[in-house]
């Protein structure tokens, strides 16, 4: 499902959910869930994204992202099964001290 909405000044929301399952060779069903909105202003380069993926074995992913004049920073949070969390910083453009300017 996605829906998407704007002004028509450039400026927009998008958000897209979709879910599958499906029966594995082992019999059991498998699920993925994912989710994303995004929104923005074309004429201004300004975009915030927000993404989150989960699935029955575990695996669970989220991420905020933000983007100015084509420049942007990204935060991704991955976690196992085993609950272990991992961070992962994406910078497009920028240097690691020019972030803060994205928060």
């Amino acid at each position: 499902m996605q829906t998407m909405q704007g002004s028509g000044s450039g400026s927009y929301s998008c958000q897209t959910m979709v879910f599958s399952s499906h029966r594995g060779q082992d019999g059991r069903t498998h699920t993925e869930k994912f989710a994303s909105s995004a929104v923005g202003d074309a004429p201004a380069r300004i975009q915030e994204v927000q993404q989150a993926y989960s699935s029955s074995i575990g695996v669970e992913k989220a991420s905020w992202e933000r983007q100015m004049d084509g420049k942007g920073h990204k935060l991704v949070d991955e976690r196992d099964k085993a609950g272990e969390v991992q961070r992962r910083d994406v910078y497009l453009g920028i240097e690691e001290q020019e972030s803060d300017d994205f928060e």
